[in-house]
């Protein structure tokens, strides 16, 4: 029975920090000079963990996120690169299509200033 209990109050300890990670993220980190074609916010951010573009995914943060085929990528050095233009361990920031809320469809993605996002 200790058993149980230890494992439900791990859980809630953990969750509630996992939400929060990957929360809407509605400010770029102040001080941080980005390109003017960069938005004032982002529906979230996180960190790249992969990029599997013929698989049609990325891992963004631990989460598995499909993609829309017409995806915007924007880096600090050209408004309009591609999905190969991204490196694991790329801060970014992204936003989603509109839509059915049960699978969130990147649709586009904006790569961030090393140290702008928190690896949490």
């Amino acid at each position: 029975m200790l058993r149980l209990s230890s494992v439900f109050l791990a859980l809630s300890l953990v969750l509630p920090m996992a939400h929060q990670a990957m929360a809407a993220e509605p400010e770029v980190s102040q001080g941080i000079d980005l390109p003017s074609y960069y938005p004032e916010s982002f529906q979230m951010k996180g960190v790249v963990n992969r990029v599997e573009v013929r698989r049609h995914y990325l891992v963004i943060s631990g989460q598995k996120m499909s993609f829309d085929p017409n995806i915007k990528v924007h880096t600090l050095a050209t408004e309009h690169a591609s999905l190969y233009a991204l490196r694991v361990g790329d801060p970014i920031g992204l936003n989603f299509l509109d839509g059915d809320r049960r699978q969130r469809i990147l649709s586009e993605i904006w790569v961030l200033p090393p140290g702008s996002v928190s690896e949490d």
